[in-house]
């Protein structure tokens, strides 16, 4: 029997390297593990190699994740997602939408409320559009602790919703390299 959940493929995490940890990676549809996305009554994710975002047709619980490779103790990544809001989009209003992200698997959830764009199928919104979210690697962290577990959430209202396309996520060092970093 076919699991109805999409496992991560990490061939889909394009990153851009620098000396000491990673600047920035991007995650296509297929680099997220998707409650119910290998079932196509609820998503339609992209085949391999294809640049298409994964589409929510419709679920009651929407959890969209992903992990990144380890990264630079002692520095701040943004996180965001590029999304559309298809029209005929349904079951969001009202609806909390989350974004959360932890450091290492044992790690404390941080989270943001926030707000999809309204609905037009001819524009990608980043998300969260201000106010960014971000989350700090602790100095010392290597190896998988220094790891950051995000994803999208929605979970608790119990409605059914649809019409979100989820292009991509982005996880970006933010500025300069703190003392942590260049004692390390």
């Amino acid at each position: 029997m076919a699991k109805p959940h999409q496992q991560a493929d990490e061939t889909e995490i394009f990153s851009i390297p620098e000396e000491g940890g990673l600047q920035e990676c991007s995650f296509k549809p297929r680099a997220f593990n998707i409650i119910w996305g290998a079932d196509n009554r609820y998503w339609v994710v992209p085949q391999k190699g294809v640049d298409a975002p994964a589409e929510l047709v419709q679920v009651s619980w929407l959890e969209v994740t992903a992990t990144t490779p380890p990264l630079t103790a002692g520095s701040s990544y943004e996180i965001s997602f590029e999304v559309t809001t298809r029209q005929g989009a349904f079951g969001w209003n009202g609806c909390p939408l989350y974004i959360m992200a932890k450091v290492g698997k044992a790690g404390r959830y941080t989270r943001k409320k926030i707000s999809l764009p309204s609905p037009d199928a001819t524009k990608t919104t980043t998300v969260p559009p201000e106010n960014s979210f971000t989350v700090q690697v602790p100095a010392g962290r290597q190896g998988d602790a220094s790891r950051i577990h995000f994803g999208l959430y929605e979970v608790w209202t119990g409605r059914w919703k649809g019409g979100l396309q989820i292009h991509e996520a982005r996880v970006k060092k933010l500025g300069k390299p703190t003392q942590a970093e260049t004692n390390n």
